[in-house]
């Protein structure tokens, strides 16, 4: 049975606060932390009160810690038996309602502490679009009784999860979404302006931007590959990488290699991408897996062009020919041709952004991703 999860309950002053623990498990601020930010930030608009998990160390520890009460974990291991145990004892101080599970470490964790004793509901967060590890432990764990309700980010993942065993009635499909008031207070000529003069980069060039972690999930050197197409039948292209990651010396060795150092530059990880992305006229996305791909969404309401390839959640926000152009995974010489494409017309740039944005408006709501997350909770709570 699918649940209607829209709703709009109303509040009982009588009742102490919702509480609610968000586990997560990254080091470092990558985009599924800013999603439990937006989604955080909602929740705090309805007086729920919201206590977060991570990692001793990890970056969302700093920014949450001046808006809600956080604890930092011993370890960055999952199944360290230290995290479930000094969280356990936390959890019988506040005596949550409900946790929130965001990451695959941080679902073991929530399982064990269930099997601890604590009696609040979970709810595990999957946003990741490969299958999980086809191993004993981890199949007790997706079917465990312990997670109360799962929730998938795209309907390719929630598909991948079914595959996997996990019986669909209890995954719902809440799409994650993006602030775009944000990109009308950029100015794109000052952003432009700034990163030219800084890098070198000549203003009248059409600018193919990259925002992502440099791992090889993301696909910067097929995205590579097809710059050497593209540089043998135009130069007026620069090729901007923002990011940092483990792959970050072999992709500059693949740049030196290729012989593409004069039309790409390395920007390096930045704390804030609205600016890179209003300035850049391309978002280049060559992923070769991607649970949705948010920066998708951030890249539509920046103005950008998008050339993306065809995985994972990836189509359920571009749709090839009406809100930008897909290709095959690893089809160097297609990514080139709708690079082409999108360069030498400046009106498809313009009329395949604009029916990006059209879409996404409608189908990828911030207010309504908040609000399907809420839904999930009270009804498991009710």
């Amino acid at each position: 049975m699918e649940w209607n999860l829209v709703i709009s309950p109303g509040s009982n002053p009588s009742k102490p606060p919702l509480k609610i623990l968000h586990i997560g498990s990254e080091f470092t601020w990558r985009g599924g932390e800013n999603q439990i930010r937006y989604l955080i930030d909602g929740l705090i608009e309805k007086g729920i009160e919201n206590h977060l998990a991570y990692p001793k160390g990890a970056e969302a520890l700093n920014r949450f810690s001046p808006i809600i009460p956080t604890f930092a974990l011993p370890s960055q291991v999952g199944f360290d038996p230290r995290n479930s145990l000094s969280l356990f004892f936390y959890c019988l101080k506040h005596k949550f309602d409900l946790i929130h599970a965001h990451s695959s470490k941080a679902h073991s964790i929530a399982v064990w502490l269930r099997r601890l004793g604590i009696r609040s509901k979970v709810v595990v967060h999957r946003r990741i679009d490969k299958p999980p590890r086809d191993r004993i432990p981890t199949h007790i764990k997706y079917r465990s009784k312990k997670v109360d309700h799962f929730v998938a980010v795209s309907h390719f993942i929630k598909d991948v999860m079914i595959d996997f065993g996990v019986d669909g009635n209890r995954i719902s499909v809440i799409r994650s979404a993006v602030e775009d008031s944000v990109y009308s207070k950029i100015c794109r000529s000052t952003e432009r302006r700034a990163l030219s003069e800084k890098f070198g980069i000549p203003e009248d060039h059409i600018w193919i931007g990259s925002a992502a972690a440099l791992t090889h999930q993301k696909g910067h050197g097929d995205l590579f590959k097809s710059l050497v197409q593209l540089k043998k039948t135009h130069s007026n292209f620069t090729c901007l990488i923002a990011g940092e990651g483990e792959l970050e010396e072999e992709l500059l060795e693949q740049v030196r290699s290729l012989e593409l150092e004069d039309c790409v530059r390395f920007v390096g990880f930045l704390n804030d991408v609205s600016g890179f992305l209003k300035a850049i006229d391309i978002l280049a996305a060559p992923s070769r897996r991607e649970g949705l791909g948010t920066i998708l969404l951030d890249g539509l309401f920046a103005g950008c062009a998008i050339a993306a390839t065809k995985v994972g959640g990836i189509p359920e926000i571009v749709e090839h020919g009406v809100s930008g152009l897909l290709s095959e995974s690893g089809d160097h010489q297609a990514l080139t041709d709708n690079l082409i494409e999108l360069m030498e017309s400046p009106d498809l740039r313009e009329k395949l952004n604009a029916q990006g944005i059209e879409k996404i408006s409608r189908e990828f709501s911030l207010d309504e991703m908040v609000e399907n997350n809420y839904s999930i909770y009270m009804k498991l709570l009710n």
